[in-house]
């Protein structure tokens, strides 16, 4: 029964992937043609929402943040429903409930979501290498532009992989258990293209591609 239950949850998961790429594609239309960075907060977070100082519906810093609210309305399609969090999520230990938390030691308005978005990326972030390398030493083009390859990764179900352990930290699809009591071994997520084509990919399939942090390594 979970694993039916994590299935469809998958499913509709990956329907938001597309809708967030859409609303990229919605985004640069808009913005004579420039794709949204990433995290105004901090290059190397790619599930980080940053708005600018207006608040929650305002943003300045032309970011991933900036497809919301006009591209993509609805706060929940930012997370996955097999994740723990969503729009209303208590943040930390700070008691805010809205899509929008206040961080006073930062002096910003920002929240994580559980996808990442990872359009404009150009360099990793230990090393600067441009483009980025991924875990095996091999180049990894990402998308810096709507008419890029269309097959590349452009939103992916958050994930956080510690190679030393060979285990996700985070992952928005823990393993789940059939009716007969068998459960997934291994975890996996949802891959969005630029064409806004979506696939679903088992862990053991998936390479670490980009490090965003010492030892932490988002996997697709």
């Amino acid at each position: 029964m979970g694993l039916a239950k994590e299935q469809g949850r998958r499913a509709r998961c990956a329907s938001q992937v597309r809708q967030l790429v859409l609303g990229v594609h919605l985004y640069a239309h808009d913005n004579a043609g420039e794709m949204p960075g990433n995290s105004g907060y901090h290059f190397s977070v790619t599930n980080y929402f940053r708005p600018g100082p207006g608040g929650p519906t305002s943003n300045e810093s032309g970011d991933f943040s900036g497809i919301y609210p006009n591209y993509v309305g609805i706060p929940d399609a930012f997370y996955c429903p097999s994740g723990p969090w969503r729009a209303d999520s208590p943040w930390g230990n700070s008691g805010y409930t809205a899509f929008y938390g206040h961080f006073p030691w930062h002096g910003i308005w920002g929240r994580y979501t559980t996808y990442d978005y990872l359009g404009n990326v150009t360099t990793d972030f230990r090393t600067n290498n441009n483009p980025p390398i991924d875990i095996n030493g091999d180049r990894y083009l990402f998308a810096t532009s709507i008419d890029d390859e269309s097959g590349m990764v452009l939103v992916t179900d958050y994930n956080n992989y510690q190679p030393a352990d060979d285990a996700y930290s985070f992952t928005s699809h823990p393993p789940a258990s059939g009716a007969d009591g068998a459960v997934n071994p291994r975890d996996g997520l949802n891959v969005g293209h630029l064409d806004a084509s979506v696939i679903w990919k088992a862990e053991n399939d998936t390479v670490a591609r980009y490090q965003w942090e010492t030892g932490q390594w988002h996997k697709f």
